[in-house]
Protein backbone atom coordinates (compact mmCIF):
# COMPACT_ATOMS: atom_id res chain seq x y z
CA UNK A 1 0.00 0.00 0.00
CA UNK A 2 2.83 2.65 0.56
CA UNK A 3 4.56 1.43 -2.66
CA UNK A 4 1.12 1.87 -4.31
CA UNK A 5 0.70 5.42 -2.79
CA UNK A 6 3.95 6.97 -4.13
CA UNK A 7 2.68 5.98 -7.47
CA UNK A 8 4.72 2.54 -8.37
CA UNK A 9 2.93 -0.72 -8.97
CA UNK A 10 4.90 -3.28 -7.16
CA UNK A 11 4.44 -6.89 -8.21
CA UNK A 12 5.34 -10.07 -7.55
CA UNK A 13 8.78 -11.43 -8.10
CA UNK A 14 8.55 -12.94 -11.45
CA UNK A 15 10.59 -16.43 -12.34
CA UNK A 16 13.06 -16.39 -14.70
CA UNK A 17 11.32 -18.76 -17.09
CA UNK A 18 8.54 -16.13 -17.91
CA UNK A 19 10.66 -13.03 -17.80
CA UNK A 20 12.49 -14.53 -20.87
CA UNK A 21 9.45 -15.07 -22.84
CA UNK A 22 7.94 -11.53 -22.64
CA UNK A 23 11.61 -10.75 -23.21
CA UNK A 24 11.61 -13.31 -26.37
CA UNK A 25 8.13 -11.98 -27.36
CA UNK A 26 9.16 -8.49 -27.08
CA UNK A 27 12.47 -9.52 -29.42
CA UNK A 28 10.22 -11.03 -31.68
CA UNK A 29 8.22 -7.58 -32.28
CA UNK A 30 11.00 -5.54 -32.53
CA UNK A 31 12.61 -7.64 -35.04
CA UNK A 32 9.57 -7.63 -37.37
CA UNK A 33 8.80 -3.94 -36.36
CA UNK A 34 12.21 -3.22 -37.86
CA UNK A 35 12.54 -5.06 -40.89
CA UNK A 36 8.93 -3.35 -41.98
CA UNK A 37 9.81 -0.31 -41.03
CA UNK A 38 13.46 -0.27 -42.72
CA UNK A 39 11.47 -1.22 -45.75
CA UNK A 40 8.55 1.84 -44.97
CA UNK A 41 11.44 4.77 -44.83
CA UNK A 42 13.17 3.27 -47.73
CA UNK A 43 10.46 3.76 -50.02
CA UNK A 44 9.67 6.86 -47.98
CA UNK A 45 12.72 8.25 -48.59
CA UNK A 46 12.27 7.88 -52.34
CA UNK A 47 9.41 9.32 -52.25
CA UNK A 48 10.47 12.10 -50.39
CA UNK A 49 13.53 13.04 -52.06
CA UNK A 50 11.47 12.97 -55.48
CA UNK A 51 13.37 9.86 -57.06
CA UNK A 52 10.16 8.97 -58.66
CA UNK A 53 9.32 12.14 -60.52
CA UNK A 54 8.97 10.81 -63.54
CA UNK A 55 5.83 9.12 -62.61
CA UNK A 56 2.41 10.95 -63.07
CA UNK A 57 1.21 11.77 -59.38
CA UNK A 58 -1.15 9.26 -59.29
CA UNK A 59 1.07 6.40 -59.79
CA UNK A 60 3.33 8.10 -57.06
CA UNK A 61 -0.06 7.83 -54.82
CA UNK A 62 -0.49 4.24 -55.41
CA UNK A 63 2.80 3.88 -53.74
CA UNK A 64 1.26 4.83 -50.73
CA UNK A 65 -0.46 1.52 -50.68
CA UNK A 66 2.00 -0.96 -49.89
CA UNK A 67 3.80 1.91 -47.06
CA UNK A 68 0.17 1.13 -45.35
CA UNK A 69 0.32 -2.50 -46.09
CA UNK A 70 3.76 -2.63 -44.43
CA UNK A 71 3.07 -0.12 -41.51
CA UNK A 72 -0.53 -1.85 -40.60
CA UNK A 73 1.42 -5.14 -39.00
CA UNK A 74 4.17 -2.71 -37.22
CA UNK A 75 1.16 -0.38 -35.50
CA UNK A 76 -1.24 -3.06 -34.84
CA UNK A 77 1.09 -6.24 -34.32
CA UNK A 78 4.54 -4.84 -32.74
CA UNK A 79 2.46 -1.74 -31.06
CA UNK A 80 0.54 -4.09 -29.40
CA UNK A 81 1.82 -4.06 -25.82
CA UNK A 82 2.00 -0.12 -26.09
CA UNK A 83 -1.60 0.29 -27.44
CA UNK A 84 -2.82 -2.26 -24.55
CA UNK A 85 -1.16 -0.97 -21.98
CA UNK A 86 -2.74 2.47 -22.98
CA UNK A 87 -6.07 1.33 -23.10
CA UNK A 88 -6.37 -0.13 -19.75
CA UNK A 89 -4.81 3.44 -18.36
CA UNK A 90 -7.37 5.03 -20.14
CA UNK A 91 -9.90 2.75 -19.12
CA UNK A 92 -8.90 3.57 -15.01
CA UNK A 93 -8.24 6.98 -16.18
CA UNK A 94 -4.54 7.33 -16.15
CA UNK A 95 -2.73 8.47 -18.56
CA UNK A 96 0.74 7.63 -19.36
CA UNK A 97 3.92 7.31 -21.32
CA UNK A 98 1.75 4.45 -23.89
CA UNK A 99 -0.83 6.56 -24.03
CA UNK A 100 0.58 9.31 -25.75
CA UNK A 101 2.64 7.04 -28.03
CA UNK A 102 -0.13 5.43 -28.69
CA UNK A 103 -2.35 8.58 -29.84
CA UNK A 104 0.56 9.73 -31.92
CA UNK A 105 1.13 6.60 -34.16
CA UNK A 106 -2.64 6.14 -34.27
CA UNK A 107 -3.16 9.65 -35.38
CA UNK A 108 -0.47 9.21 -38.07
CA UNK A 109 -1.76 5.72 -38.67
CA UNK A 110 -5.22 6.82 -39.83
CA UNK A 111 -4.50 10.09 -41.09
CA UNK A 112 -2.38 8.35 -43.50
CA UNK A 113 -4.93 6.44 -44.17
CA UNK A 114 -7.64 8.98 -44.81
CA UNK A 115 -4.93 10.91 -47.06
CA UNK A 116 -3.89 7.67 -48.97
CA UNK A 117 -8.13 7.06 -49.72
CA UNK A 118 -8.05 10.60 -51.50
CA UNK A 119 -4.85 9.66 -53.29
CA UNK A 120 -2.81 12.59 -51.88
CA UNK A 121 1.13 12.03 -51.39
CA UNK A 122 0.51 13.28 -47.30
CA UNK A 123 1.22 9.93 -46.00
CA UNK A 124 2.92 9.30 -42.27
CA UNK A 125 3.05 6.13 -42.18
CA UNK A 126 6.79 6.05 -41.73
CA UNK A 127 6.50 7.93 -39.06
CA UNK A 128 3.70 5.83 -36.89
CA UNK A 129 6.37 3.00 -38.00
CA UNK A 130 9.40 4.23 -36.84
CA UNK A 131 7.61 5.55 -33.42
CA UNK A 132 6.24 1.87 -32.31
CA UNK A 133 9.77 0.37 -33.49
CA UNK A 134 11.93 3.32 -31.49
CA UNK A 135 9.40 2.64 -28.28
CA UNK A 136 9.74 -0.98 -28.69
CA UNK A 137 13.53 -0.72 -28.95
CA UNK A 138 13.86 0.92 -26.20
CA UNK A 139 11.56 -1.51 -23.74
CA UNK A 140 14.00 -4.15 -25.01
CA UNK A 141 17.08 -2.13 -24.21
CA UNK A 142 15.21 -1.45 -20.63
CA UNK A 143 13.93 -5.52 -20.16
CA UNK A 144 18.17 -6.64 -20.95
CA UNK A 145 18.93 -3.80 -18.25
CA UNK A 146 16.42 -5.03 -15.48
CA UNK A 147 16.99 -9.28 -16.54
CA UNK A 148 21.11 -7.86 -15.37
CA UNK A 149 19.94 -6.11 -12.52
CA UNK A 150 18.02 -8.38 -11.25
CA UNK A 151 20.59 -11.63 -11.87
CA UNK A 152 23.32 -9.40 -10.03
CA UNK A 153 20.67 -8.67 -6.92
CA UNK A 154 19.78 -12.57 -6.57
CA UNK A 155 23.09 -13.08 -6.99
CA UNK A 156 24.33 -10.82 -4.07
CA UNK A 157 21.54 -12.62 -1.91
CA UNK A 158 22.84 -15.73 -2.81
CA UNK A 159 26.03 -14.30 -1.25
CA UNK A 160 24.34 -12.67 1.73
CA UNK A 161 23.21 -15.73 3.02
CA UNK A 162 26.50 -17.87 3.00
CA UNK A 163 27.12 -16.46 6.75
CA UNK A 164 25.87 -15.58 9.90
CA UNK A 165 26.99 -13.74 12.90
CA UNK A 166 26.58 -15.38 16.28
CA UNK A 167 27.32 -13.82 19.80
CA UNK A 168 28.57 -16.16 22.47
CA UNK A 169 29.44 -14.94 25.61
CA UNK A 170 30.44 -11.40 24.49
CA UNK A 171 32.50 -12.74 21.55
CA UNK A 172 31.43 -12.42 17.68
CA UNK A 173 32.07 -15.61 15.53
CA UNK A 174 30.89 -15.73 11.80
CA UNK A 175 29.35 -19.38 10.80
CA UNK A 176 27.00 -21.04 8.57
CA UNK A 177 23.25 -20.86 8.64
CA UNK A 178 22.79 -24.25 9.14
CA UNK A 179 24.78 -24.20 12.23
CA UNK A 180 22.09 -21.64 13.91
CA UNK A 181 19.40 -23.04 16.70
CA UNK A 182 17.25 -20.92 17.94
Amino acid sequence: AKISSLGYHPSIFQDQSESSKEKKDLLLRLAISSFLTANIMMISFALYIGFFKDLNQQAIGYLSYPLGVLATPVIFYGGFPILKRAYVGLRYGSASMDTLISMGALSAFFYSVFQMVRGTLHVYFDTASMLVTLVLLGKYIEAQAKEKISRGITELYQLANQKVRLWIMDKERWVSPDAVKI
